[in-house]
């Protein structure tokens, strides 16, 4: 027991001993194999250096320091290896200054970072900095972009980050109007006694300027306010644009104090704290300099939609002044507070009565005037308020009531389900309906033509489960009923997920390029993701990507001359690299394509195998071409994740808009299959086997084994789906058969087809070589379409 005990404490010393301790000047590269850096002094990146910190790194912070960039700072983590600062002060709640950004000319980023616990998790002054994919977690303040003073302040931009739990703000926004705030989720902010926003806007001059883009981003259940903004100066220097944001749950979803701009198509909705009626407000306007205009935002749910008070001035829709952003259009409805009360707009506190507030153009939930007044607290009620103008107003639509039931043959235990109508205009969801029991019948106010589909929840493994009216091959049509219920019919619910979908949009120009949009999604949802590409040669080149997570758009751009994959002029032995755009943040993934003429016989050509491969070799997927159809393998883990049959409509041209391909899932196989060969002219008649892995099942296969005339030729490794057959002897006339099948070291699995080879011997007369036209030229394979192939001389061949 002491030998162990001493072991435990030497094996301390050593794992102490191991770490490097910084502080002072620091530049150059920290990498994970120097694990964990230790901070036990203030560090400085000093001016004209950089700062490289690569994936993995582990930065310990042992005391109240700061690490302030006057150089460049390129903290560089990954999605699977970020780069953490951690507090390790002896009060594990204590904390520290955070990062400081100093230079003003040098842009510095950070890309999958944690921080924790920092007074200021970044700290950028007037310095130019992106920071993405990066965490901020129980700081004062997740971040400060502080530009005070600063005429043309610095680009920042912070998108996909989370940051959460900080005591005072999620980003604090000191007069930087060159910010975009765009993609993050902020969360449970607020958590001190002090009223700040999880994002705050403030002006403290009369010759400031903050004018940020806060955009797409998902503000939540803070314990304060979402968004704030206050001009101390009432200088009319905040003007915001606050477009497409979710702000829910939130203490108080947005107050503007002195403060103008344009707030636009956002969901704010459910912000108030249970009770208590001093919150609850989806908007709050206040001040004299308050002037920010509304357009077609959905404001629902709060305890009050609009609250405005000292002589603040929104535009909630003003139709007279043929200003850009005074249509109105905004959703104000079912704003009901705790004891029951409609307040869609709250007027208080207001010392010049005669104002007036234009509300006009907008959907108050109520068909009449007098309803729409009841939600409204203005100088109808109160004489020393102003009067809100909300006339003309947009009349509600009249619900739709939709009936039906759904049926579910499969097993699977089922948590919950719902009902989604979806537009087939746009393929956006209009509405979701849960649904308790398989037969329904509910009501919504839809004015376009749609479809019905029930989405099941598996309770084990919260996969979803699709069915559609009239399948997805060619779903049914509905219209709205004015009077009379739409029955959709039973819909069939079903453990297949539904095909997925390529569509070519219409042509747009970019510059001198003509780029061709291919949309992809899956079942009759609207498309998730636009690959931007323009012909060159016999290329398509990869030229933007557009990408869309719940409902947020990302546009990336790539380099000219990105090549996306060869797609005229084919030829057997043909390879290319492809580059395609994986996630929101840009990753790229780049692979080989080579291309394989298949035989299951020496007089007839089955196919052509298109192989796609990793860097390191590893099978991404495989596509069989042959007349009348096309398959495509998806490899994962050497196994075949799924198998689609490739259904081609629409425009012939494969450029041309409407050109439309349907991946139709197909039924595993749990077996290998498709074995083929590729023909190799004598005299080096080596015989290259292909075949496609089979799914995983419960087997856990480690080995193919392959077969010749019977006699097991070799024994390969699962993740080398094919084989060179360098044993065979040419100079021998006969037939020779090949067939495959998996091995896990005791179990076979079952055989795949035959393949036959017939030598022919050197004094055979040669036979007239096999032509071959293909229709339509060119043809994208990228998108797995269907080619038609003519072959010449494969019947009755004979030598002359």
């Amino acid at each position: 027991m002491k030998n162990l005990y001493l072991s435990f404490i030497l094996l301390i010393c050593i794992s102490g001993l191991m770490a490097i301790q910084v502080s002072g000047n620091q530049s150059g590269i920290w990498t994970a194999e120097n694990n964990p850096y230790e901070v036990v002094g203030a560090i400085s990146v000093p001016n004209g250096s950089n700062l490289e910190i690569q994936a993995g790194v582990l930065v310990h912070i042992m005391g109240n320091f700061q690490i302030t960039v006057a150089g460049t700072m390129h903290a560089m983590g990954t999605a699977a290896d970020s780069i953490r600062f951690i507090n390790m002060q002896a009060n594990p709640t204590a904390l520290w200054s955070g990062l400081r950004m100093e230079n003003i000319s040098q842009a510095s980023e950070l890309n999958h970072v944690y921080v924790e616990y920092g007074t200021y998790g970044v700290r950028c002054m007037n310095a130019p900095l992106t920071v993405r994919n990066s965490r901020f977690n129980l700081c004062e303040k997740g971040m400060e972009l502080y530009a005070i003073g600063a005429a043309n302040p610095a680009n920042v931009l912070v998108e996909y980050n989370l940051i959460e739990n900080c005591i005072q703000n999620g980003i604090l926004i000191s007069q930087n109007s060159n910010a975009v705030i765009e993609h993050n989720e902020i969360r449970f902010n607020g958590t001190g006694a002090q009223f700040r926003a999880a994002i705050q806007l403030s002006n403290q001059s009369a010759g400031g300027s903050n004018n940020p883009i806060i955009a797409f981003n998902h503000i939540h259940h803070n314990f304060k306010q979402g968004i704030s903004a206050w001009d101390v100066a009432s200088s009319g220097a905040i003007n915001p644009q606050i477009l497409n944001n979710v702000i829910s749950y939130n203490y108080t979803g947005v107050y503007l104090l002195q403060t103008s701009g344009y707030v636009a198509d956002n969901e704010i909705s459910y912000n108030f704290i249970p009770g208590d009626m001093n919150s609850g407000a989806g908007v709050m306007v206040s001040g004299i300099t308050s002037e920010p205009y509304f357009e077609r935002n959905t404001v629902i749910g709060n305890y009050t939609g609009f609250y405005i008070t000292n002589n603040a001035k929104p535009v909630l829709g003003d139709l007279t002044i043929f200003h850009a952003w005074a249509q109105g259009e905004n959703i104000i409805a079912e704003n009901i507070d705790a004891n029951g009360v409609v307040h869609s707009v709250f007027c208080d506190a207001y010392p010049t009565a005669a104002f007036i507030i234009k509300a006009e153009n907008n959907n108050w939930g109520a068909f009449t005037p007098a309803d729409i007044a009841v939600g409204i607290n203005d100088h109808n009620d109160n004489a020393a308020l102003p009067t809100v103008d909300f006339e003309p107003f947009i009349s509600p639509v009249s619900p739709t009531v939709v009936t039906g039931s759904y049926v579910y043959s499969g097993t699977a235990p089922i948590l919950s389900a719902r009902l989604e109508l979806i537009s087939m205009v746009t393929n956006a969801i209009l509405f979701v309906i849960p649904l308790t029991e398989t037969s329904f019948s509910t009501q919504a106010p839809l004015t376009e033509a749609f479809s019905a589909q029930v989405v099941l929840t598996r309770q084990d493994n919260g996969a979803f489960l699709y069915g559609c009216t009239g399948g997805y091959a060619s779903p049914t049509i509905f219209y709205p009923g004015d009077f009379v219920p739409v029955d959709v019919g039973i819909i069939q619910v079903q453990d297949q997920m539904p095909p997925r979908y390529e569509l070519m949009g219409v042509p747009v120009t970019d510059g001198i390029l003509v780029l061709h949009p291919l949309m992809s999604g899956f079942g009759i949802y609207s498309w998730d993701k636009i690959d931007w590409l323009y012909a060159n040669g016999d290329y398509l080149y990869l030229k933007k990507h557009t990408i869309r997570v719940d409902g947020y758009e990302t546009f990336i751009d790539l380099p000219e001359n990105t090549v996306w994959k060869k797609y005229q002029n084919i030829q057997p032995g043909d390879s290319w690299q492809q580059t395609e755009v994986m996630d929101v943040s840009g990753t790229l993934r780049v692979s080989t394509t080579t291309v394989q003429e298949c035989s299951i016989d020496v007089d007839n050509v089955a196919y052509q195998l298109f192989i796609r491969k990793t860097a390191s070799g590893s099978v991404i997927d495989k596509t069989i071409v042959a007349p009348g159809e096309s398959i495509l393998f998806t490899y994962e883990n050497n196994y075949t994740k799924t198998t689609e049959a490739v259904l081609r409509y629409g425009n012939p041209d494969p450029l041309g808009e409407g050109a439309f391909w349907r991946f139709n899932v197909q039924s595993p196989n749990f077996n290998p299959s498709y074995l083929a060969y590729v023909p190799v002219p004598y005299p080096n008649m080596q015989v290259q086997l292909h075949w496609q892995a089979p799914a995983m099942h419960f087997n856990n296969w480690t080995h193919y084994r392959v077969y010749r005339n019977m006699d097991l030729l070799a024994e390969i490794p699962f993740a080398q789906s094919e084989y060179l057959d360098l044993t065979y002897n040419p100079s021998i006339t006969g037939t020779t058969s090949y067939l495959v099948c998996a091995w896990d070291g005791s179990v076979e699995s079952e055989r795949t087809n035959w393949v036959t080879v017939v030598i022919l011997s050197n004094n055979d007369q040669v036979l007239q070589p096999v032509s071959v036209s293909l229709y339509p030229n060119p043809v994208a394979f990228s998108q797995q379409q269907n080619l038609e192939f003519c072959f010449q001389n494969l019947k009755n061949q004979s030598a002359e």
